[in-house]
């Protein structure tokens, strides 16, 4: 490393030490001193902007983030803090135009600064009368890319952009982008078609409907035991939030299969006929879940019918093409729960039920129930409170 590259790394260290201090003079000076050994310092332009931001300086904090913007286009974070000093010096449309800058630096780099940049400026948009020419087609390119349908925009960001789409005479857009966004990557449906299914973070989903998916996943299983007719992504779903699986699987091939991958408290059983169907009564426990999705179902039905704990649950797949399957669990007085909706990599419209033991009581595994959806709004509403 030369001088003046020493010379810069030591005061930019210098710099960040006395900004995080609260020493804005401390950190202007150190920043001088970078600039003065290399005047295309990026990070040197950016730390003494913001602490002329900091001191109500915006103007002086503008030219500083235009420097640093010129010297590295791609800082996304430099054009969302001049978008947020050209506000406060009243300029809307100079702040719509950095903060669509941000947004496509966020969505080059693939940087978590995509959310903030993208909702600042959506927000910003929402309260023009009229789009600014150009915006509009820049920010569907955007979204085009990946970036803002690619799972990482909040609820929010989403219906305001959706808001823009439709005031330009875009339902359709709307429409589009909300399914690719919500659906398509933000469930992993569209993952799940080239594989087995996950969700977006590419981790193991039952071949349940996505409502079902979503109810049993905001559940705390970690006391529960689930038996399986019928082994496969939901095994490894389940192992990951109970505290025993126990699995049959009529299948030797995909017995086989599954056996490499089972974490070790899943207990896979290979079984056929009338072995298959009794093999719950094998179980040293009744079972807080039983799972019905394999083959047989109405024989398995029959014999997990009285098994199921009474403060547990059955779940039958495909309901509506096993009416007197789900007729024999609804005998069992149990109180059955339709989830119709999409699957993961499906291109039509299931059902999963729930058989619910009348002793059943949620048990949320988050702080609320019930938690907040993917691509959901967090909201919390005045009417949630008593007067």
């Amino acid at each position: 490393m030369d001088d003046a590259a020493t010379t810069v790394s030591t005061a930019l260290e210098q710099a960040r030490g006395r900004f995080r201090a609260g020493d804005p003079d401390g950190a202007v000076r150190a920043c001088a001193r970078a600039l003065a050994a290399d005047p295309g310092c990026a990070e040197g332009w950016a730390i003494f902007a913001l602490v002329c931001m900091m001191g109500q300086r915006f103007r002086i904090a503008i030219r500083g983030f235009v420097r640093a913007t010129r010297a590295a286009p791609g800082d996304a974070e430099s054009w969302g803090n001049m978008a947020i000093a050209l506000l406060h010096e009243g300029s809307v449309d100079g702040a719509i135009e950095a903060n669509l800058r941000a947004v496509e630096a966020a969505v080059g780099a693939g940087g978590p600064t995509v959310e903030h940049c993208t909702t600042s400026l959506l927000a910003l948009l929402d309260d023009r009368a009229q789009l600014i020419p150009g915006v509009e087609r820049r920010l569907l390119d955007l979204a085009g890319r990946a970036a803002l349908a690619g799972g990482a925009l909040s609820g929010s960001a989403m219906e305001a952009l959706g808001r823009l789409l439709r005031r330009s005479g875009r339902p359709d857009d709307a429409a589009r982008l909300a399914l690719d966004h919500l659906i398509g990557r933000g469930l992993g449906y569209r993952a799940s078609f080239d594989g087995p299914p996950v969700d977006a973070a590419g981790q193991p989903v039952p071949l349940y409907t996505y409502p079902c998916i979503a109810y049993l996943a905001q559940l705390d299983w970690r006391d529960s035991v689930v038996f399986e007719y019928g082994g496969g992504h939901s095994t490894l779903f389940w192992a990951a939030r109970a505290r025993h699986v126990y699995t049959v699987e009529h299948d030797a091939a995909w017995h086989a299969h599954l056996a490499r991958r089972i974490p070790a408290n899943v207990t896979l059983r290979h079984a056929g006929g009338a072995a298959y169907a009794n093999a719950i009564a094998e179980l040293p426990q009744a079972p807080d879940v039983v799972v019905v999705d394999g083959v047989d179902r109405r024989l398995c039905a029959e014999a997990a019918k009285g098994r199921v704990a009474p403060h547990g649950l059955a779940i039958l797949d495909n309901g509506e093409w096993h009416p007197e399957t789900a007729a024999t669990l609804r005998g069992a007085d149990l109180i059955q729960i339709d989830f119709a909706g999409l699957k993961p990599g499906e291109m039509f419209v299931s059902t999963t039920s729930l058989f619910l033991g009348r002793a059943f009581r949620p048990k949320p595994a988050g702080a609320q129930m019930p938690a907040v959806p993917t691509g959901g709004r967090v909201v919390l509403s005045q009417w949630d409170r008593l007067p």
